[in-house]
C-alpha cells in the first residue's frame, strides 16, 4: 500500500492503515504534509497581520520586565524578520515534537515488550498527527472573513478548548494551555492509541495509557502551574 492508500485507509479504515505501516513504516509523506500545512499557514498569517499590533500585544501578554530600549528594539523588528523567525521556530518545534514522541514510544515499547524500530514509532507519531492538518481549514476561514488585520494567533485555533469552552483572554491564567489543546489533538491521540493496539494486541486501556501518559503528565503539570493560580 502506498502513502496515498495509507492516508485513505487512515480516514475510512484506520486499523488497515496501521497494519500496512507495521509491515512497511513510512515517515516522509505525513511529515511533509504537516510541515507544508503549518508553514503555509504561518506565512499566510504573518503576510496579513498588523505586525506592529502583534508585537505590542505579545509584549503586553508576556508580562516580561523589559527596559524601554528592549521594547523599542522588539517593535523595530521588520515584518520579514518576525515572519521567518516564526516560520523557522514552527518548523523546528513540529519536527522536534515528532522526534521526541518517537523516542518515548521506542523506550516505552521496550519496557512493555512491543519491539519495533525507531522508524516504526516515528511513523506512528507522524501519521497519528495528521488530523492537525485539518486545522488549516477553520484557520483559513478566520483569515478570509476577518474585517481587520489585527488577528490574534489564538483566534486561528478555532477548535481549541479555549475558543470552544473557556473563552479566556490572552492575559488570563491558563490561556496558553487551553489554546494549545484542541479536538484534532484528541483525534490524533485516538489514532496513536489504535495504532499501538494494532501493533501490540493489548487492550484499549493499556494502549491509551501507553500513548496518552506523557501528554497527560505534561498538560497536568502545565495546568497545575497555570490554572492553579487563577
Amino acid at each position: 500500500m502506498n502513502s496515498f492508500g495509507i492516508l485513505q485507509a487512515l480516514v475510512f479504515e484506520p486499523k488497515k492503515a496501521f497494519v500496512a505501516l507495521d509491515a512497511r513504516p513510512r515517515v516522509l509523506f505525513p511529515l511533509v504534509l504537516l510541515i507544508v500545512s503549518t508553514i503555509g499557514m504561518l506565512i499566510w498569517y504573518f503576510s496579513i497581520v498588523d505586525s506592529q499590533w502583534l508585537v505590542d500585544r505579545s509584549l503586553s501578554a508576556s508580562g516580561a520586565q523589559m527596559t524601554e530600549e528592549q521594547a523599542q528594539a522588539a517593535r523595530a523588528m521588520s515584518p520579514a524578520i518576525i515572519t521567518w523567525t516564526s516560520v523557522i521556530g514552527g518548523f523546528l518545534l513540529l519536527v522536534l515534537v515528532r522526534v521526541l514522541e518517537a523516542v518515548y514510544y521506542l523506550l516505552a515499547g521496550k519496557i512493555t515488550n512491543v519491539q519495533r524500530s525507531y522508524k516504526h514509532w516515528l511513523a506512528l507519531a507522524c501519521w497519528s498527527s495528521l488530523p492537525g492538518v485539518l486545522a488549516v481549514i477553520p484557520a483559513a476561514i478566520v483569515m478570509l472573513t476577518a474585517t481587520s488585520t489585527q488577528i490574534d494567533q489564538g483566534d486561528l485555533q478555532v477548535l481549541s478548548l479555549n475558543n470552544l469552552i473557556f473563552h479566556r483572554d490572552v492575559a488570563e491564567p491558563g490561556y496558553s494551555l487551553l489554546i494549545s489543546i484542541n479536538l484534532l489533538q484528541l483525534l490524533g491521540l485516538y489514532l496513536a492509541t489504535l495504532g499501538y493496539r494494532v501493533w501490540s494486541g493489548r487492550s484499549w486501556l493499556a494502549s491509551a495509557v501507553f500513548t496518552c501518559l506523557p501528554w497527560v503528565l505534561i498538560c497536568g503539570t502545565w495546568a497545575y502551574f497555570a490554572l492553579g493560580r487563577s
